[in-house]
């Protein structure tokens, strides 16, 4: 297979560029004239076409043996090549996606310019230099199209030399999952619902209103004669004060998220960056959620915001909603991250009572004559954490039937309530559940409240929550030890030791910066204990680039966390192996979290799943002890086939 890297440079102006605009949007739009592209065929001198001489020599090359390499190729370059030129590549790459699954883009950051200066292949050019912002390329004058020229062939030449520095970093299944989620954004197969989100939109304007004025009215100290815009003003001076916001939330059954302030007192976490308010933003109750939006000030909630973007994406790509997806995008579990407003890792799921949220899922239909299938890899991660650290009661309990076995029911009635299983309340089960997915990490007993309440649906005092962490961690002493283990690893990482032994299982080890696994690494750079002079205790830190402020920040560490990033890898893990072989069932359209989705001919639907649901049952090689299961439906939309 031959390699061809290559940039596309287009038409940009003040108000019209990727910036300003969604990218299926900006690429679609009629404005945008696609004016040059820089090409290097495998290691042959780099040139640059412009205008119909780059498309004759699109339409002139064979692509059906060809690795298309660009920077950021899902967020571009691929979606040009194959919606504006009909191009399909045997394979596509991205050294973005490259630099991400090997840690370069979380230190340096992910633009070409700050990995070609990270590893010292090359300087690159301004693009404001060639003086082309705002003109069409008829308008180019002959020193401005050799300045277009330069800066064109200097991108490519860039991207080439950090594919050669980074390949040997990768093996061909990374770049397999490179090309498979490209392919996502290329190919696109979901249908859009579009009716049903513009009555959805209606919808959330009307609720909207309703919450404001029942808000509105519990504060007003008249009873009748209010007008309902005043009411509405009244809610939003009630919301914008934090004090009244935390008696709101508890008038509302709502625990109010706390933080330590700088003197380790306990004050409500209430402020927009406050990681307590984001999770009321996301609560599973609408009239919470929109509360919290409205006094963060927030013109249209996230909802509103995450549907029109649907809706401009499906209008510029001829009623289809292709799927964004970064690459290794979420840190270190190298799991994939949602992009471009529409966040399509993270649609609310499905529950049993109706909710406005149920319209993102619903609306992505399969095409005329197929089925969507839907298989999820069932709870991986707490699964991946009993097996790595071999708890026995839950092992013994997956070995003996994978398909029945409820931690969540068994943990409520044996170690929480004691009562038979039969007669653990759904309540009580639900306690059981977060018990599972949160304290394995270890949460103490304030997050534990917070998380029974936002996850669960419950609420409990902190006395009943410090109870229940602690039998959590004395039913379950090989992951406390496991926690012990990832500090001394901490120390070993520190030190540079190399092959200190993480796991019964044997299949993690420290190495210099960071954890050699299976399938890959964990790099923590700059890894080092200190006394934080706020707290007075001693905490570990790495550095890492903050994808809010783009600058190395120091992010804390420790050993439970550590064994969650590396829980979390190894999930990641499992789930590529399986997401390779279902590959060559069907492609894969989407992935959210553990779960694959295909779209599939109406008459291959319940085969396809069957056998889907065999692959994901049947565990991986390199992770002999570890007992996966799945399930999976099949349906006319996503939200459906649950």
């Amino acid at each position: 297979m031959r390699l061809i890297c290559l940039d596309i440079e287009s038409f940009w102006s003040t108000t019209h560029s990727l910036s300003k605009m969604n990218p299926a949007v900006y690429i679609m739009h009629p404005e945008t004239e696609i004016q040059s592209a820089a090409i290097k065929e495998g290691d042959g001198e780099t040139f640059v076409l412009f205008g119909d001489e780059l498309t004759q020599w699109i339409n002139d090359t064979d692509f059906s043996d060809t690795m298309l390499l660009g920077h950021n190729m899902s967020g571009f370059d691929a979606a040009i090549l194959a919606w504006r030129f009909k191009v399909k590549p045997k394979a596509w790459a991205c050294t973005l996606a490259m630099a991400r699954h090997i840690g370069a883009a979380q230190q340096a950051g992910g633009s070409l310019k700050a990995l070609a200066a990270h590893y010292g292949v090359g300087a690159k050019l301004s693009l404001e230099e060639t003086n082309t912002k705002g003109k069409k390329l008829a308008e180019f004058t002959d020193e401005e199209i050799e300045a277009m020229r330069e800066y064109n062939k200097v991108d490519t030449d860039l991207c080439h030399a950090l594919f050669k520095r980074m390949l040997p970093e990768l093996d061909t299944r990374a770049l397999k999952l490179i090309d498979m989620t490209i392919r996502m954004m290329t190919e696109p197969k979901f249908v859009l619902d579009r009716p049903l989100l513009q009555r959805t939109l209606v919808e959330i304007q009307d609720q909207k209103r309703k919450t404001l004025l029942s808000v509105g009215q519990e504060m007003s100290p008249l009873e009748t004669g209010v007008e309902e815009d005043e009411l509405i003003e009244l809610a939003r001076a009630t919301l914008s004060s934090a004090p009244k916001f935390a008696k709101l939330l508890e008038s509302r059954g709502v625990p109010v998220p706390m933080k330590l302030n700088k003197k380790g007192k306990e004050i409500p976490a209430l402020a927009k960056t406050d990681e307590g308010m984001q999770a009321l933003v996301e609560h599973e109750d609408e009239d919470i959620a929109m509360l919290a939006e409205s006094r963060l000030g927030v013109k249209s909630t996230q909802l509103e915001t995450r549907i029109n973007s649907f809706l401009d994406v499906g209008a510029a790509c001829r009623g289809r909603l292709p799927v964004f997806l970064n690459y290794a995008g979420a840190g270190k579990t190298l799991r994939w991250s949602g992009s471009f407003k529409l966040n399509q890792q993270n649609m609310p799921r499905i529950g049993k009572k109706p909710r406005l949220t149920d319209a993102l899922r619903k609306s992505l239909r399969a095409p005329k004559g197929h089925k969507i299938v839907v298989a999820d890899l069932s709870g991986i991660e707490l699964r991946v954490m009993h097996f790595l650290w071999k708890v026995g009661y839950s092992t013994e309990m997956y070995r003996a039937d994978p398909a029945e076995t409820d931690l969540y029911v068994d943990f409520a009635a044996h170690k929480l309530y004691h009562k038979p299983e039969s007669e653990v309340t759904k309540e009580e089960r639900q306690i059981g559940k977060v018990a599972h997915l949160q304290l394995q990490f270890g949460s103490g007993a304030s997050k534990f409240v917070f998380m029974t309440k936002t996850m669960g649906g419950v609420t409990i005092t902190e006395e009943e929550s410090q109870n229940i962490v602690d039998v959590y961690r004395a039913s379950h002493p090989e992951i406390v030890h496991g926690w012990r283990v990832m500090t001394g690893a901490l120390t070993a990482i520190r030190n540079g030791t190399v092959g200190m032994e993480l796991d019964p299982c044997g299949l993690c080890h420290t190495i210099e910066g960071g954890i050699e696994s299976p399938h890959g690494r964990l790099y923590y750079p700059n890894l080092k204990c200190e006394r934080n002079p706020e707290t007075g205790y001693m905490e570990w830190t790495y550095d890492e680039r903050s994808p809010k402020t783009r600058k190395v920040e120091p992010v804390k560490i420790y050993g439970a966390k550590l064994g969650q990033n590396l829980v979390q890898y190894l999930a990641r893990e499992v789930m590529c192996d399986m997401m390779l072989e279902i590959q060559k069932i069907a492609p894969i359209i989407h992935t959210v979290h553990d779960e694959v989705i295909l779209a599939v001919p109406e008459s291959e639907a319940e085969d396809t799943l069957d056998e889907v649901q065999r692959i994901m049952r049947s565990g991986v090689s390199w992770f002999p002890d570890l007992v996966t299961w799945s399930d999976g439906s099949v349906a006319d939309n996503y939200g459906d086939a649950k």
